[in-house]
């Protein structure tokens, strides 16, 4: 039985003549069920209303054995009415939706974590070669880094500082993706994101980018908007120039 199938059963069993009709809207969810009209006489309302409450209750309840009737109506002899069983476990939804994607989070947190992430991808020391302007042939090593997984670095954050990610929608792997200038987060594995003169010709596309951004078909990158975070915490610095570089760097 499939998702449809099943919730065509369940409006049945609640009392429901339901039709099938197609919503028109470019979607692939775009079924929809609709109860016409109640498939029972209207005496026996108080009857189908307490079935349906006992087939929600016995959906939900921790306690109680699926289909047991008789169980079910002990229970609620127990402990009060159909209507107090019926109220326990329902939780409001929040009147404002509290946000889960890691960007609430305190900065000072952030940072810890980001310079530990990155400390233990720089201690797997893999040097590269990378220009260092796109007007002069100059190259210098880098150390990039390797490659660890989410698992090996959740292991080596202190616990507090777990706990709170895992209050997040996505935890680690969130956090780490909202700061996809410093790192690539790909089939659970970590590295740091190198800084090249190719990428900032070709690939580079900063969130804020709009459609305002755009003189005669091409792409015009914002620059100079936050500071650049290899320059401020990498040992060897930002291998790009000042000029080069779409992030500010700060003369210390």
């Amino acid at each position: 039985m499939d998702y449809l199938d099943y919730i065509h059963k369940l409006c049945k069993v609640c009392g429901f003549e339901t039709k099938t009709d197609r919503l028109r809207i470019p979607s692939t969810k775009r079924i929809c069920l609709v109860g016409c009209e109640r498939n029972y006489p209207e005496e026996n309302a108080m009857e189908v209303d307490k079935d349906v409450k006992l087939l929600i209750d016995s959906k939900t309840s921790k306690h109680m054995a699926v289909g047991c009737r008789e169980q079910i109506s002990r229970c609620f002899e127990m402990k009060g009415s159909v209507k107090e069983k019926w109220l326990q476990d329902v939780r409001i939804r929040e009147k404002e939706e509290k946000v889960r994607n890691c960007t609430q989070l305190q900065r000072e947190l952030v940072e810890e974590i980001l310079k530990l992430v990155a400390e233990q991808l720089l201690n797997k020391q893999k040097l590269i070669s990378l220009s260092t302007s796109s007007t002069e042939s100059v190259k210098r090593l880098w150390n990039a880094g390797g490659r660890l997984s989410l698992e090996e670095l959740a292991r080596v954050i202190p616990r507090e500082k777990i706990k709170k990610l895992k209050n997040e929608c996505g935890g680690l792997q969130t956090l780490l993706k909202n700061n996809g200038h410093v790192f690539t987060v790909e089939n659970g594995d970590v590295q740091l994101k190198v800084p090249s003169v190719e990428e900032l010709i070709q690939k580079k596309k900063p969130v804020s980018l709009q459609k305002s951004y755009y003189r005669g078909g091409v792409r015009s990158v914002p620059r100079k908007q936050k500071p650049c975070w290899f320059q401020l915490n990498h040992p060897d610095g930002c291998p790009l120039s000042d000029g080069d570089c779409s992030y500010i760097h700060v003369t210390v």
